[in-house]
């Protein structure tokens, strides 16, 4: 997938990859700090390719959530 391809394409690369008949993966949903060091750390060992995350003002512009519909926790 290219860095260049729009949230809606990456969104679609990932449900249709489907490697153990699960029925395909999701863009990732980011719930703390801890899995943010976890991604920052896993861009750099993968030569910094970029993330799409499933994080989107669609439904409402300006009001962010997670494509699994939660909302933004906000850092201490």
């Amino acid at each position: 997938m290219s860095s260049l391809a729009t949230w809606h394409a990456a969104q679609a690369f990932c449900a249709s990859y489907d490697l153990a008949g699960g029925g395909g993966y999701h863009l990732v949903t980011v719930n703390d700090p801890v899995e943010e060091q976890f991604l920052d750390r896993s861009e750099i060992y993968a030569q910094r390719s970029p993330w799409w995350i499933g994080y989107s003002d669609e439904v409402t512009p300006g009001a962010w959530t997670w494509a699994n519909g939660s909302i933004r926790r906000t850092r201490g």
